[in-house]
């Protein structure tokens, strides 16, 4: 116990201030706009639903993906290593072609911090919020 005036020994220490703000109110804030123009890593490679797609696991939201949800459509993408565009393994990296890298979110699901956007030809994608704030 201290009493009025009393020094303390071991002053407390205020622990930094957090950005508490989630991924999906910072895409709100910035009027649903997103951005893919940074090189994204491809886990998993897959025909599936008629197209060649990529899993990026992060992207995805981790280990609880599926090709229709989460898919990112090889069509839609080009290498940034280097590689053969027609030979996409585990490993390679790409990035989304222009018209593809850029717009607006068109859902939400707060409950997996979840994004849908919509790709167009290839159909929606769902993002894992925090993952596509990194793009």
């Amino acid at each position: 116990m201290r009493y009025e005036g009393e020094q303390s020994d071991n002053p407390a220490q205020l622990d930094p201030p957090t950005n508490s703000v989630s991924a999906i109110e910072r895409f709100k804030q910035a009027g649903n706009e997103y951005t893919l123009y940074n090189s994204i890593r491809v886990d998993e490679v897959k025909f599936e639903n008629g197209l060649w797609q990529a899993i990026n696991k992060k992207l995805a939201g981790g280990d609880d993906y599926n090709y229709t949800d989460n898919g990112l459509p090889l069509g839609a993408v080009h290498r940034t290593d280097g590689g053969d565009e027609n030979n996409v393994e585990p490993g390679a990296m790409f990035a989304f072609n222009d018209g593809y890298n850029h717009g607006t979110i068109d859902e939400y699901d707060e409950a997996t911090n979840g994004c849908r956007i919509d790709m167009g030809e290839y159909g929606s994608i769902w993002f894992n919020a925090d993952e596509l704030l990194k793009l």
